[in-house]
């Protein structure tokens, strides 16, 4: 039937079956019949429903033996001590044998496949009941079928109806709370795995310069190792340093083709619209914020409805900005991330539209004069704790990226603007021809 039970399944079936035998012994008798029923029947369904993973069978199997050592242990000590067990084992055998029936029954029609047709499901439980409820009547009946009349199969049907709705209704309930958990929590893998690719990008993009630069570097080389007289001593002296930073572009490349292919493999979010692209930012950078013990409340502002198709450098882009905008803010205040289309009113570009993305913080903003020097290599205003300085290369990368994107960024310190945005600390303004986004690759 099961090939192997692992220790948890069994553990897992254990405290089930103990805790549906305890409540076993709650029993509702109608008036004026023999018929028994108690809530241990809608808990076993709940149960088998809600977690698809415990065995059917087997857990029919210790629910009966549960029920049935509960409802003798009672009988025998605490209801009319000193009765034959025997008798008591044949009056409370059949009841106890109807959970695994149940359990039986919903193993047969399959029952947990159709989680996503209720009404189909719904039926197929209440025949299951009413299967199991009449094997019952018959086993503590000899088989007398006169015991089967329609009052009884009314009742019986009756109440599996208000059963099955109840375990229907609570078990919805459940799903639903388990899909969004779910959901969730594929959300934020999701969220991480864009973050870490966005990061790869940048640094698969940076690599790729670098390769540029050293291959301008060597042609120079070689260029001055042929400018040079064969009997120059310096000559063959270029022309091994040619080699070796020929050597070192051949890794570098190497490196960059690792990196591509990871790139590739992991692109979970292709696109984005403006808006879910700003949903993931302000999603990381709350757990960050929290990291970094600061309570910021962050603004999506934005007000375009298009679709992203270059979502791993504008997910840096923003992400650093972002970043940096919290290290600007001291222990509480609010970040502004917003988009929206527009014209780059200082270029001429034939009326081209532009998306503005904004990143505006109530920070304490940029110190004076230090508009035009922030996107310099190794500029930082940031030191560690034994007062080194941090790498300051983060604004740089932003830079180079929305150039990249032939774009533009701009900064400006105490921005408070009339349309409402800004809030009085820095304002990062990064413009990127429409067009550009919306290109795929």
């Amino acid at each position: 039937m099961y090939k192997s039970i692992n220790s948890n399944v069994a553990l897992h079936v254990l405290v089930i079956s103990i805790i549906i035998g305890l409540s076993g012994l709650i029993e509702i008798t109608p008036v004026g019949t023999s018929i028994r029923f108690a809530p241990a029947s809608i808990l076993l369904m709940l149960v088998v429903l809600i977690f698809n993973k415990v065995p059917l069978l087997l857990t029919g199997i210790f629910t009966s033996i549960f029920i049935l050592t509960f409802r003798l242990t009672r009988n025998l000590f605490f209801l009319e001590p000193g009765l034959n067990y025997f008798g008591y084992f044949i009056e409370e055998f059949p009841g106890a044998f109807y959970y695994f029936l149940l359990c039986f029954f919903i193993w047969i029609f399959n029952i947990r496949q159709y989680q996503k047709v209720p009404y189909l499901m719904g039926g197929l439980l209440v025949l299951s009941d009413v299967f199991a409820n009449v094997v019952e009547l018959l086993i503590r009946y000899g088989l007398d079928v006169n015991v089967l009349s329609f009052r009884a199969l009314g009742i019986l049907l009756g109440v599996s109806l208000v059963r099955v709705a109840w375990v229907i209704g609570i078990a919805g309930l459940v799903w639903v709370s388990q899909q969004r958990t779910k959901h969730e929590q594929e959300r934020i893998r999701l969220d991480e795995l864009t973050l870490l690719t966005s990061g790869l990008y940048t640094e698969a993009f940076l690599l790729k310069k670098d390769v540029k630069n050293i291959e301008n570097v060597m042609a120079r080389g070689y260029k001055i190792y042929r400018d040079l007289k064969k009997d120059s001593p310096y000559a063959e002296m270029i022309l091994d340093v040619t080699r070796q930073v020929h050597d070192v572009k051949k890794d570098i490349k190497r490196t960059l083709s690792g990196l591509e292919k990871v790139i590739k493999d992991e692109n979970h979010y292709s696109v984005l619209t403006a808006n879910e692209l700003i949903d993931m930012v302000i999603r990381s950078n709350i757990y960050y914020a929290q990291n970094l013990e600061k309570k910021v409340r962050f603004i999506n502002q934005c007000k375009v409805d298009m679709i992203i198709y270059k979502v791993y450098p504008m997910v840096s882009i923003l992400n650093n900005l972002v970043g940096n905008s919290l290290e600007a803010i001291e222990k509480e205040g609010v970040i502004e991330i917003g988009a929206k289309l527009g014209k780059d009113s200082e270029n001429d570009n034939n009326g081209e539209d532009f998306v503005w993305f904004w990143v505006c913080d109530s920070g304490k903003g940029i110190l004076d004069n230090h508009e035009n020097l922030i996107f310099d290599p190794g500029y930082t205003t940031k030191y560690t704790n034994e007062g080194n300085a941090a790498g300051g290369i983060g604004l740089t990368q932003v830079e180079i990226l929305t150039k990249e994107l032939e774009g533009n960024i701009k900064v400006e310190s105490k921005a408070s603007y009339e349309d409402g945005t800004g809030l009085g600390g820095a304002c990062f303004i990064v413009l990127i021809p429409a067009q550009n986004l919306m290109k795929e690759g």
